[in-house]
This record gives C-alpha cells, sequence and structure tokens, in this order.
C-alpha cells in the first residue's frame, strides 16, 4: 500500500500517520467501589441462546479474518480521460459539461501527473471576471499541483477512509510516476456492491 503526494515538480511518500486522523478514546470514569459486598456470586450456567450467540460471535470474527482485500487497480477507471496544461478552461469546461465529470487529471504526453482540476475550480472561474476570457486561460493556471496519489496495491478501504476524513472526491492510480487509472466515490460504491463482504473501516 502506498500513497504519494505527486505533481509537476513533487513526488513525496505519505505514511498513515501524516495521512490518517488518529483516534482518540473518550476519557474514562473511575469506579464506584465503595459498595462492595460480601456475597460471592456466581455465574449461572449458560443456556442454548448464550451458546448460540457465542457460536455466531465467533463466527463473525473468522469471517472478519478472512475477508477478500480489494485493491485500486481492481476498481479504478482506466483509461482515464485527461486534459493537458496548456488546455483552455473553455475546452476545460465542455469536456465537464460533456462527461458529467467531477475531476480530471492533468497530465504531460508521456503521462505524468502535473495536477488536478475540479468541476469547483472550474465554476470558480466562470463565476469570476477572468470567466469572460476563460479561452485564454490555461488549465495549468487552474489546476491543484500537488494531488494525493494511490498505487495499484492500495488497499481500497484506505482510499475509502481518507475519502470520508479529507473530504477527497477522486484519487489517482500511479504506477512508476505514471497515471493509470482512477478511482471516484462511484467505483468505490460499485466495489461495495459487487464485494458486498468487504470491510471498509479499518
Amino acid at each position: 500500500m502506498t500513497f504519494y503526494i505527486e505533481g509537476r515538480t513533487t513526488h513525496e511518500l505519505m505514511t498513515t500517520n501524516q495521512l490518517f486522523k488518529k483516534r482518540k478514546v473518550d476519557k474514562t470514569e473511575e469506579l464506584d467501589l465503595t459498595h462492595k459486598t460480601s456475597q460471592k456470586k456466581t455465574n449461572p450456567p449458560e443456556n442454548n441462546n448464550v451458546k448460540l450467540a457465542k457460536h455466531s460471535y465467533q463466527q463473525v470474527e473468522n469471517l472478519s479474518e478472512e475477508k477478500h482485500v480489494v485493491f485500486a487497480e481492481e476498481v479504478m477507471s482506466s483509461p482515464v480521460i485527461t486534459l493537458w496544461p496548456d488546455n483552455s478552461v473553455e475546452q476545460a469546461f465542455r469536456l465537464f459539461h460533456n462527461r458529467g465529470f467531477r475531476h480530471v487529471p492533468v497530465i504531460t504526453t508521456d503521462k505524468r501527473l502535473q495536477g488536478i482540476i475540479s468541476d469547483r475550480d472550474i465554476l470558480r472561474i466562470l463565476g469570476s471576471h477572468e470567466g469572460h476570457h476563460q479561452e485564454k486561460i490555461k488549465v495549468s493556471e487552474v489546476m491543484i499541483t500537488e494531488v494525493l496519489t494511490a498505487s495499484r496495491k492500495t488497499d481500497i478501504r484506505y482510499i475509502t477512509r481518507l475519502f470520508v476524513e479529507n473530504r477527497i472526491g477522486s484519487m489517482p492510480v500511479m504506477e512508476d510516476r505514471k497515471l493509470v487509472g482512477m478511482i471516484t466515490r462511484s467505483d468505490i460504491l460499485k466495489a461495495v456492491l459487487n464485494h458486498y463482504d468487504i470491510e471498509l473501516w479499518v
């Protein structure tokens, strides 16, 4: 499992400690031990319902240990529709409008990731005074230049967690620093439907 921040001049490995929020445990309360009893309690014999419940719980535990791990390469969209840095915002807008995309990677001719542009970036430009000259504004002037990426063998449970915790809508998938796929929230939902036994939370 590998995550990188990728961009025009960036190629930085990201550890899980850097990416994920640390889960905090709520403060515990002291137990009141002033009401001790001298009577010795005995555990009642287990009835059939208790035995059945324990057996079912054990089966669930075993299932979680044997669950199928789904990797990014199994659910990513490929090939990826992309933009060039020199494309105009007007060309990008037409692509977003015609294809219904929310994020599009920006690459060089050798598939090196340069950045990513979103529908929000386009709308921001269109809503400004600069939007009147959108045919003159290049995608490279609008795109985000540092992009969090995954590798082919990244467990999608970690990608899902990043989507939720960091409000990410998509993630490029890279191999040898070249774009090979794209994962969106829709791809994650399809993965859940196709692999109903996967456990998304880690």
